[in-house]
C-alpha cells in the first residue's frame, strides 16, 4: 500500500524537525521547508579556531543529523536571522511580535504557492503561519494537516482579562502578551480550514473546541522528550535535611507560565529546608520579582547538557503555566525521574495519573501547590515511589513514540480518504 508523501513547513524551529525525522524514517517525507535550516558546509573552515567552533554550536541549534539535507529547502533565511538578532538584542516586545508575524505571512504565501505547484498528498503546517497554504489544500485537493502548537489564543485572552484583575501590579508586564483580535481570527480561521488539527494536549485541544472546531477533526498526540540526554540520577543523593530540597521550573519566567503563582507558594511556605531554583529568561523588565527577592535562585541561561544536570540535582519539577500547547519540559522532567506539579491547562494530564508519578492541579493554585511541595518533602517514600514511577512512565513519551503516533495517524487518515 503507497505510503502518503507528506510535506512539513515551520517557519522557526519548535518540535518541527521531529514530525520530519519520524516521516523520513517512515518514508513518508517529501519535503521540509523552513526559514533556516543549517546546512554543514566548509565555508567555517577558514575562521579562527575558537570562532569556528562558538559559531557552529551556535548554528547547529537549527539543524538535525538524522535528516536528509536534500529533502530540505529554505524561505527568507535572512528574514529568520534578522528576527532573531533583534530578539536577542532586547527589541522591545512589539517590535520582534511585528517581525514574527510579518515572516509568518511571508512563508505562508510562500508554502501555498509550493502545495499549488507540487501537490503533495498532505502537508502538516503550525498555527499563525499556515491560513493561506489550508484554503489552497481545500482548493487543490491536498489534505492539510495544523498542529495547533498552544492553546487557542481567545483563551489565553480570556486568562489574561482574568489575571488583570486578580493581579493588576503584574498586568503592565502582561499587555504585550494580549492576542490582537486580527491573531485571534487567524488561527480560528486556520483551525476551521485544516482537514485535521494536531494538538499536544486535551488542554489544547478543549480551547479549539470552544472555538467552533469539531472534536472529531482534532487528533491529541502527546509531545516527546530524548531519552539519552534526559536520564535520572543513578546516586543515592543525601537525605534532606542534610541539603536543602530543591524544588525546580524550567521555562519563561513570566506571566503565561504562571511564575507568580509559585513563587507566591514558596514565599508563603518560607521553608528554610526548601529552595527553589527557576530556569529561563524573565520577561520584560522583572520589576514584579522584587517582591520575592531571597525566595529563589535564578539560572538565566544554561547549555543543554547543564540543564539535564540541573534536572538530575533537584527533587521535584514544578509547572504552573496557565496556558500552554503541552509543555515539553514535563517529558524532560519525568524522564529525568522527578514527580511533577502541573496545572491542568498543561499536558501533565496527558502523560501522568494524579498521585502515581506526580500531582495535576488548578491554575492559580497556590495552596494546592504548597500542599504537594510539602507531601514530597515529608514523605522520602512517596517522593522515591513517584520518582520511579515518573522514570517509567518517561518511557512512553518518548520522541520515537511521538514520531510513531505520528505516522501511524497519517498513514490512517490518508488511507481512509482514497
Amino acid at each position: 500500500m503507497k505510503s502518503p508523501q507528506i510535506m512539513v513547513a515551520h517557519p522557526g524551529e519548535q518540535h518541527a524537525r521531529r514530525a520530519v525525522v519520524g516521516l523520513q524514517s517512515a518514508g513518508m517525507l517529501m519535503q521540509y521547508v523552513t526559514s533556516f535550516y543549517y546546512k554543514k558546509n566548509r565555508l567555517l573552515d577558514y575562521l579562527p579556531i575558537q570562532i569556528k567552533h562558538r559559531l557552529e554550536k551556535e548554528l547547529c541549534r537549527r539543524r538535525n543529523d538524522n535528516i536528509d539535507d536534500s529533502l530540505i529547502e529554505m524561505i527568507m533565511p535572512f528574514h529568520e536571522l534578522f528576527k532573531v538578532l533583534a530578539i536577542r538584542s532586547g527589541f522591545p516586545i512589539g517590535f520582534t511580535q511585528y517581525l514574527t508575524r510579518w515572516r509568518n505571512h511571508r512563508f505562508d504565501r510562500h508554502i501555498a504557492e509550493k502545495v499549488s505547484q507540487f501537490q503533495p498528498d498532505g502537508i502538516i503546517v503550525y498555527n499563525s503561519a499556515a491560513l493561506q497554504t489550508l484554503l489552497q489544500c481545500r482548493s487543490s485537493g491536498v489534505m492539510g494537516i495544523l498542529d495547533q502548537t498552544i492553546g487557542h489564543p481567545m483563551t489565553w485572552k480570556k486568562i489574561i482579562e482574568e489575571e488583570s484583575s486578580l493581579h493588576p501590579d503584574l498586568f503592565e508586564q502582561a499587555t504585550d502578551l494580549l492576542p490582537s483580535n486580527q491573531l485571534i481570527e487567524e488561527n480560528t480561521a486556520e483551525a476551521q480550514a485544516a482537514e485535521w488539527v494536531l494538538a499536544g494536549s486535551e488542554y489544547t485541544k478543549r480551547t479549539l473546541i470552544d472555538v467552533g472546531v469539531a472534536a472529531e477533526r482534532i487528533k491529541v498526540i502527546p509531545y516527546g522528550a530524548d531519552l539519552k540526554r534526559f536520564v535520572p540520577n543513578n546516586f543515592e543523593k543525601e537525605v534532606w535535611p542534610k541539603r536543602k530540597f530543591k524544588v525546580l521550573f524550567v521555562g519563561n519566567v513570566g506571566f503565561r507560565k504562571g511564575v507568580h503563582y509559585l513563587l507566591e507558594a514558596i514565599k508563603q511556605l518560607n521553608h528554610p529546608h526548601i529552595e527553589l531554583h527557576l530556569v529561563g529568561g524573565v520577561e520584560g523588565e522583572g520589576r514584579w520579582l522584587s517582591k520575592y527577592d531571597g525566595f529563589f535562585k535564578h539560572t538565566p541561561f544554561v547549555t543543554h547538557d547543564h540543564l539535564c544536570k540541573i534536572y538530575r540535582e533537584s527533587d521535584v519539577f514544578v509547572f504552573p503555566s496557565l496556558h500552554e500547547g503541552f509543555g515539553m519540559v514535563l517529558n524532560e522532567a519525568i524522564a529525568s525521574g522527578l514527580p511533577i506539579i502541573g496545572t491542568s491547562h498543561t499536558g501533565a494530564p496527558d502523560i501522568l495519573k494524579h498521585g502515581k508519578c506526580g500531582f495535576i492541579v488548578p491554575i492559580r493554585d497556590v495552596e494546592y501547590i504548597q500542599q504537594y511541595i510539602l507531601e514530597l518533602f515529608e514523605d522520602s517514600d512517596l517522593h522515591q515511589e513517584m520518582s520511579l514511577n515518573a522514570s517509567k512512565v518517561a518511557k512512553n513519551f518518548s520522541w520515537g513514540k511521538y514520531e510513531e503516533r505520528l505516522t501511524t495517524f497519517l498513514k490512517s487518515v490518508y488511507h481512509s480518504n482514497i
